[in-house]
This record gives C-alpha cells, sequence and structure tokens, in this order.
C-alpha cells in the first residue's frame, strides 16, 4: 500500500529474523529505516510466541511475516529500499526495489494502471500475459504505476499456498516495485471472510481502511477506497457481503461518493454486473444485486469506469446509464453505440469533473490466465460493444482530462481500444436503436437429410434494416447479395451475414449460421384449441380466445402434445414461434418456464390454473421486440433458445417419445396479441426442437459410476472408463455432462474442458471432463455423471 506519505511493505521468511527495511533516494543510499519496534510481525500456526501476538491464518512451517510502514516520505517521489536481517541483505539493493509514493491529491498527473482477474491457476498463459504486459510498456517507456486485481488470483480455493504459487512467485519482478490493489474474488472466498476478514486473502494484502490514501475510512480491509491525484478508486466486495442499498457497504459507498473530490471515479470488484461469458449475469444472483442494487449509487456519484472479472472472458460496453434491468437490455440506456476508438468511431465524451448519470463503461477482464480461447464470439450481452476469447490483460492510461485503454492478448497485439475524454459540459442522449453484440439471428431448420433452410432476421430489428449475407465460406461485406428470403444450403454450409441500419451509417458485427448435423428436427403446432390459453391476474383461465396478449397482466400457456423426442436424446436447440395478429412498437420483457412434468396434462381452465402448476428450475428471458410490418412470422416473433427448458423436462424420470409438454409466458410492458389456436392452425403457436436421436445408434457405454477426482491444475473432474472392444470402429461417440440433486431430475451442464481417448493405451476408453467450480462448491449435495452414446 502507497499513500501521498507512506508505504507498506510485506515480506515472510522462514524462520525468525531481526527485520530491518532501509530506504533511501537511490540504490544502495539509505537515509532512513524502520525496526522490529515499528513493524508488525504475524506468526505462522506453528511458531510459538506471546499471547496475543499477530497470527497467520495458514503458513509453511516456521513462518514469519512482517509488515514495515514507512511514514513522513515525500509525496510524487521514488524510493529504493532493502531489507535485512540485521546486517545481512536479504532482498532489495537494486533498481528493481523501489516504490513510489502518490501525487498530493488534487494534482495532475499521468497515470498508468495495468488491469488482469482470474489468473490463479498458475498457467503458462497467465505468464505469457505477464510477460506481454511487460513487452508493451518497455516499447513505449511508460512503466506500470499501479496494478488492480479483479479476484480470482488463487485457484481453487484460495489457500496460503496457492496464493504463493499462483500469485506471488508468478508476478514478483512487478509487485517488489509496484502496488497491487486487490479484490476478493469467490475462490478467495471459499477460505477468506469478508464478514471476519480472516483468511490467506487478508494476510496477503496491505490496504487503506482509515483513509490514509484518501477517500472515506471503511474500517475494514473487504471494501476501501483510494485516490491517486484526480484519479478516485472504489474497491468493493461483491461475494459474501450484503449487497443491499441499506447494507453497511452500500451506506458507506454512498458516503465515500458524497466525500470525493476527482475529475475520475473507478470502481473495481469480481462479480460483473454484465456478462454473458463464462457466467451469466441474468441468472447469477451475486451478478444481478450488484447491477440492479449497486450500479445506480455508482452512476449517481458519476462512475467512469467499472472493472470486473469472475467471467473467463474480455468484454467492454458502449458508454451507457442505467442499465439495470434484469434481463439485460441496451433499450433507452445507451449514450453512444460507437467502439470509443479515436481511430475508428471517435472517443466517448463526457462532462468534466463527476456527473451523476452522465455515462459508464462496463469491463470483464477475468481473461488473465485462460479465456474462452477462441478468436471471435458470438456475443450474446446486448450492452458489450467489444467482446474476446483470448488471454490477455488490460492497460488503462490516464491524462490529464483523456482515459484510454487497450486491451492486449499473449502476443502483445491490441485486441480492443477505446478513449474516454472528459471535457467541458456534454449533454447526453439516449441512442433509440444501438449497435447490437450479437450478429443477425439465424434459424437452421433441417427438413431432409442433408439440406436445411436458413432464415436470418436482422439485430437489431429496425425499419432501415438491411442484411447483407454470404453462402459460399467468403466473409460477406458491403457487395453481398441483400437478404431477401430463405437460404438452402446443403453439406456442410453455413450462411454469414451483417446487419447495417441508421441509413447505413451504423454496421453490426458479423454472425454465422449453425452448420448442418446429425440431429432430428422435430415441429410440432397447437394440436386443439385448448392447447393454448391465458390466466389473468384475478386467477380467472380463458381457453377459448381468439388471441393470445403477450405482455398483459397475466400468465400465456402454450400445450404442445405428441412430442416425439425419445428419453435421453441430447437436445440441440429449441424455439417458440409465435403468429403475429396485431403490430405493437413497445419492447415486453419477460421469461419463459416450461412446466415440470413428465407427461404435461390437458389445460382444464380452473382458476390459477397456469400459475400452480411446478415450474423449471430453469428460465429464459425474452424480450419481444417491435412487431410491425406485414409478416406475420419472423424472427421477431421467434423466442430465444430454450434447451435448457426442454432438457429439464426430457431428462425427468418417466418421460417418453410422444409425451405432452406445456410453456409458460409471463411478459410486462407493450402488448403484444398473438395468435390462438382458436383462430386457426396457420395462426397457432410451433415449437421446433433439434435434437440427437439415441435410438438405434447403440447401447450406452457408461454404466459405471465415474469416478471424482482432481485435475493437475486443482479442479474437479468426473473419469470414465469402458472397454473399447464395445466401441464399434467405424462409429464416433458423443457424449453429456449432466447434475442432478435427487438422483431423479438430470440437467446438462457445460464442462470446463474434456479429454477424450477412444482406445487407450490398456484397451480402454477414458473420458476426463472437468466440473464447472460453482457446481462443485456444494458437491456434497450433487451428483454427476457422464452419458456417452454413439452417433454415426
Amino acid at each position: 500500500m502507497t499513500t501521498e506519505d507512506s508505504v507498506a511493505i510485506l515480506w515472510r521468511t522462514v524462520g525468525g529474523t531481526v527485520p530491518i527495511v532501509r530506504y533511501g533516494p537511490a540504490p544502495g543510499v539509505y537515509d532512513g529505516e524502520v525496526l522490529p519496534v515499528g513493524m508488525v510481525i504475524r506468526l505462522g500456526p506453528d511458531v510459538q510466541g506471546p499471547a496475543g501476538a499477530p497470527r497467520l491464518h495458514t503458513a509453511p512451517p516456521w513462518t514469519f511475516q512482517y509488515e514495515a510502514s514507512i511514514f513522513g516520505l515525500q509525496a510524487d517521489t521514488t524510493y529504493y529500499y532493502a531489507v535485512f536481517d540485521g546486517d545481512q541483505l536479504l532482498a532489495g539493493g537494486d533498481a528493481d526495489h523501489r516504490f513510489t509514493t502518490h501525487p498530493p491529491r488534487g494534482s495532475e498527473t499521468s497515470l498508468r494502471l495495468w488491469i488482469t482477474g482470474d489468473t490463479g491457476e498458475g498457467s503458462d498463459s497467465q505468464r505469457a500475459a505477464f510477460a506481454a504486459m511487460r513487452d508493451y510498456v518497455a516499447a513505449d517507456g511508460r512503466p506500470v504505476d499501479a496494478y488492480l486485481h479483479l479476484g480470482d488470483m488463487a485457484y481453487e480455493v484460495g489457500s496460503d499456498s496457492e496464493f504463493s504459487e499462483h500469485f506471488f512467485d508468478i508476478y514478483a519482478e512487478l509487485l517488489r516495485n509496484t502496488v497491487v490493489w486487490p479484490t476478493m474474488g469467490n475462490h478467495e472466498g471459499i477460505t477468506s471472510s469478508g464478514v471476519t476478514q480472516i483468511g490467506p486473502y487478508y494476510d496477503s494484502y496491505a490496504v487503506p481502511i482509515r483513509a490514509e490514501a484518501g477517500g472515506t475510512a471503511s474500517g475494514t480491509e473487504a471494501y476501501y477506497s483510494f485516490q491517486i491525484g484526480r484519479a478516485h478508486f472504489i474497491c468493493l466486495n461483491s461475494h459474501d457481503l450484503d449487497r443491499s442499498p441499506t447494507g453497511d457497504m452500500a451506506l458507506w459507498l454512498k458516503n465515500d461518493l458524497e466525500m470525493a473530490e476527482a475529475d475520475w471515479l473507478i470502481a473495481f470488484w469480481h462479480h460483473p454486473p454484465y456478462t454473458k461469458g463464462t457466467h451469466d449475469s441474468d441468472r447469477e444472483m451475486e451478478l444481478i444485486e450488484m447491477r440492479e442494487l449497486i450500479m445506480p449509487i455508482l452512476e449517481s456519484g458519476g462512475v467512469d469506469l467499472v472493472l470486473c472479472g469472475h467471467s473467463h472472458i474480455y468484454e467492454r460496453s458502449m458508454l451507457i446509464d442505467s442499465a439495470y434491468d434484469t434481463p439485460m437490455s441496451s433499450v433507452g440506456v445507451v449514450f453512444d453505440d460507437g467502439d470509443g476508438d479515436p481511430d475508428g468511431d471517435g472517443a466517448y465524451r463526457k462532462s468534466a469533473g463527476l456527473n451523476p448519470n452522465n455515462g459508464t463503461v462496463a469491463m470483464v477482464a477475468g481473461h488473465g490466465e485462460g479465456g474462452a480461447n477462441i478468436a471471435r464470439l458470438p456475443g450474446l450481452n446486448p450492452l458489450v460493444r467489444s467482446v474476446r476469447g483470448e488471454t490477455g490483460s488490460v492497460i488503462v492510461d490516464i491524462d490529464g482530462d483523456v482515459l484510454e485503454s487497450v486491451m492486449i492478448d499473449t502476443d502483445g497485439v491490441v485486441r480492443d481500444r477505446f478513449r474516454l475524454v472528459k471535457r467541458g459540459e456534454v449533454i447526453q442522449e439516449v441512442v433509440p436503436f444501438p449497435w447490437q453484440a450479437t450478429g443477425p439471428e439465424f434459424v437452421v431448420e433441417r427438413f431432409s437429410p442433408g439440406t436445411a433452410r436458413v432464415e436470418i432476421a436482422a439485430v437489431p430489428a429496425v425499419a432501415d434494416a438491411r442484411i447483407h449475407y454470404r453462402a459460399d465460406g467468403v466473409e460477406p461485406d458491403l457487395d453481398a447479395p441483400i437478404y431477401t428470403g430463405p437460404v438452402e444450403i446443403a453439406g456442410s454450409g453455413r450462411v454469414s451475414a451483417f446487419s447495417v441500419w441508421n441509413a447505413g451509417e451504423r454496421r453490426g458485427m458479423t454472425g454465422e449460421s449453425a452448420g448442418l448435423d446429425d440431429s432430428v428436427s422435430l415441429h410440432r403446432y397447437l394440436a386443439a384449441g385448448a392447447d393454448d390459453g391465458v390466466e389473468a391476474a384475478d386467477g380467472a383461465v380463458v381457453l377459448d380466445g381468439d388471441a393470445l396478449p403477450i405482455g398483459s397482466d397475466g400468465v400465456v400457456a402454450l400445450r404442445f402434445a405428441d412430442i416425439r423426442i425419445p428419453s435421453g436424446a441430447y437436445i440441440h436447440r429449441a424455439r417458440l414461434q409465435l403468429f403475429k395478429a396485431a403490430s405493437s412498437s413497445v419492447a415486453t420483457r419477460g421469461e419463459v418456464r416450461a412446466e415440470l412434468a413428465p407427461d404435461s396434462a390437458a389445460l382444464a381452465g380452473v382458476p390459477f390454473e397456469f400459475s400452480s402448476r411446478s415450474k423449471t428450475v430453469a428460465s429464459v428471458p425474452w424480450i419481444v421486440r417491435t412487431w410491425s410490418g406485414s409478416v406475420q412470422r419472423d424472427l421477431n416473433t421467434l423466442s430465444p433458445d430454450l434447451v435448457p427448458l426442454v432438457r429439464e423436462v426430457t431428462g425427468q424420470a418417466g418421460w417418453a417419445s410422444g409425451n405432452a409438454m406445456t410453456f409458460f409466458l409471463e411478459h410486462e410492458g407493450g402488448d403484444r396479441i398473438a395468435g390462438s389456436s382458436d383462430s386457426g392452425k396457420a395462426n397457432a403457436a410451433t415449437l421446433t426442437v433439434t435434437f440427437v436421436d439415441p435410438d438405434g445408434l447403440g447401447e450406452s457405454v457408461a454404466a459405471a459410476t465415474p469416478d471424482l477426482g482432481r485435475t493437475p491444475g486443482g479442479r474437479y473432474a468426473l473419469s470414465l472408463r469402458w472397454p473399447a472392444e464395445e466401441i464399434a470402429a467405424e462409429l464416433g461417440l458423443s457424449w453429456t455432462l449432466e447434475a442432478s440433486s435427487d438422483l431423479q431430475r438430470w440437467s446438462v451442464v457445460e464442462p470446463f474442458g474434456s479429454s477424450l481417448e477412444e482406445v487407450g493405451d490398456d484397451g480402454f476408453g477414458f473420458l476426463s471432463v472437468q466440473i464447472p467450480f460453482h457446481q462443485t462448491t456444494a458437491i456434497a449435495r450433487k451428483h454427476f455423471r457422464i452419458r456417452i452414446y454413439q452417433t454415426p
């Protein structure tokens, strides 16, 4: 920890020493020292010492930890230091062992930040990202002034040894001269507690709790603030503290913001308010609450930049404000939908100083050890302007009224850049139809083996949008054909396309349709007039109406009979298609659930019938966009992918081919009038499910209970072996990882990774699947299985 006039230096030894820190204006030139009487000395658990002596939570045998604070220093000054055992030099005495005090609060200064998150594996990619940053700053001769870590620096459980091996050992060359300002992640939170401030995380750092570095005293190491020149920083705990507006952390935050006098406000914590990476901020409570409860406080205080980790991806938003809805939406919350690049659409602009609700850029930088490892992601987050899957890190430069940020990969290549300028007075206006991080939407339906029809819809769905596409493997450009209707593909064909709108001034990302596979498509209309209906707020159920009001005060039910999906089938995709009976221009927000029954009973029309039926645990958010034009069935009347719901229903004991399932739509906002089955089959809703049919494709080969173990990287993994002669050489393998809490209902979960060998050295097949860690935090209450089946 550094301040304007002090520094805290921490180190450890094996066995006791006579600790002394000497410091001065040059390497080896010392005019000051700190003696043991001026230090805090923490003892390892096995070290004998006086009663009440400060203790470490855990540590290797015979560990002593020293915390030396040096006071009375000059502001904005570099000092060099060395650590001694009496007169014996232990570390330092060279140019690398140095620190620089903060400039006076309120003074103009240049500042360079290095930002990483989720680096805790100790992997080669983590080291490569660190090396790329050092090469980048060496090339332009501007070193890092401060290091902000966004949490999860010590996988798997935040132990003392994991901190040493996965953090301090790797970043030693930086940490001996650069302060790290940390925030606690969920992995550190397994062993450390934000409530008690006890654990290896709290042993590892010195942070300001008494406003030593500016800001307002928090009285806790779990959250804090500090200031460097005209930049004010706020670190929050998103893991294990109360996030409510009346909680201690939020009350302190409001007070800190009221007292802040700065030009820049940067907040950081672990769980991101906006992400669709390896985590989903529409589904996880910590992320939802940070968006809904904490972001309004920060934006009312004029926050400029929000930094988070947790999701192993890089995502960076547009200039936004008041994006608090769940599910996330870009409607009415985007001030600038450009890329922010000074060489592209131009810098984002805000008013000088700290002004409430003048725009925020939110960033996820949880890719410091291993991102999603693909170069271009589909980008499902509606607020994101840039999304990358490579491992890397972020460098932020602040110079006066300009902030510039770059994301670099492990080769030092800049993958994203944006600039934020705070100058004069800027009156922000909402962009009515902002840029979308997704490419166009595609629907691929396979009606015969080897051929399919692809429908494309523009995103966003605005009146002047047009779509350019190609189906020949060439990247489409503005000279590519304009989409006018379904495209036929065959073999391994795919369709690539992008949207253009706003009189051609705005172009979206290029998206690509799914290719053909060995799956089967099931297409079902509602079979009878009583298969759909509406339940009003007072419980009254109507089954014989000519239309279905989507978005009114009620619940819409859609029951599909004769769903010929065999038990054990793997569901690829599932969509509902509505019929537009009337146009509407107001967005309608809500969600879809399915009835949790292996064979959904016919709708009876009794009061409160829909709301009383058992629902799936999973839900899928659905923002029903503008309904306009004369086409009654298009991508705007098509639901999001409902795979989680269908998997949960068909995964129940008792599910069989030919059973029925019912979906429930609960929306609020602008009304939509959809056709009902009573107004004719052509107007009824349809369900399309694409799945791999296991019938006749071979016996299951995962009969034995898999073994649960730990991978070399520390993750939990399931391993399965089977006699290789059971697998015909001409057949391939498919598999799913499934989880259950009761051994009855199984749901598919996405693994971190896998390794599959059809024939091992011992004559057996072998499969190892890494389990997502959030599924293993309650490992004693979860059951996992691997299901392997054969496909042609």
